[in-house]
């Protein structure tokens, strides 16, 4: 079955000019901005979208000339960071609307492992220096603890401004920035592709970056 997957990767992906891997919580963001693109240069980059995990798992293999992603992941992995696209935010996602800061005390919150995530090591941080004193169910990583949101199993849900703005559905609150260490969303150079650099530099053009603002980036 593997040799089968990595088959149908090398036939989608052998004709690109750029293969970059994204975090897949900005699947819906970057296809416009790779489509813009490619239809702007005539270019043929393409993307895989997954969590950062597995991102890294195709990074150290090079099968991927780039990822775009969590700053923090990708230095953890020693990988070179040549751009950063922006800072994004956390924040609680709820069905219901929340008044204040305070009154995330009365809620039972899905928050990612402080351990393995960074979302979970800043919700910890911004909850101490707060002052908060949290009704957490702990979930492996973040898209888990919005599907329990979604289901009812719990009031709210530790995830990023982008994913509020893109979802939609939920109300939200915005975590105080000065009370966890910055996330950054950052692209990291796996090999030399000069495609990648007139990519970078798209990313840096007025038309991408007030396009990436409305998403909170």
């Amino acid at each position: 079955m593997k040799k089968i997957l990595l088959i149908l990767f090398f036939i989608t992906f052998s004709f690109a000019n750029l293969t970059l891997g994204i975090a897949g919580g900005y699947k819906n963001i970057f296809q416009q901005v790779i489509n813009w693109y490619n239809q702007q240069y005539h270019q043929n980059v393409r993307a895989i979208y997954g969590p950062m995990g597995v991102l890294i798992f195709n990074a150290n293999r090079q099968t991927i000339d780039a990822v775009i992603g969590d700053e923090e992941i990708l230095k953890k992995h020693n990988k070179n960071i040549i751009y950063t696209i922006g800072q994004d935010k956390m924040v609680v996602l709820s069905k219901n609307k929340i008044g204040s800061l305070k009154d995330l005390q009365k809620i039972l919150i899905a928050v990612p492992n402080e351990k393995y995530t960074t979302y979970g090591r800043a919700a910890k941080e911004a909850f101490n220096n707060l002052h908060l004193k949290i009704n957490k169910l702990i979930v492996s990583m973040m898209p888990q603890g919005i599907n329990y949101l979604i289901m009812n199993e719990v009031e709210g849900a530790i995830g990023s401004l982008s994913q509020a703005i893109l979802l939609r559905k939920f109300h939200y609150i915005v975590l105080p920035l000065n009370s966890y260490k910055s996330i950054f969303i950052s692209v990291a150079k796996i090999k030399n592709i000069s495609e990648l650099n007139k990519f970078i530099n798209f990313l840096k053009s007025n038309k991408v970056k007030n396009y990436l603002l409305q998403y909170g980036l």
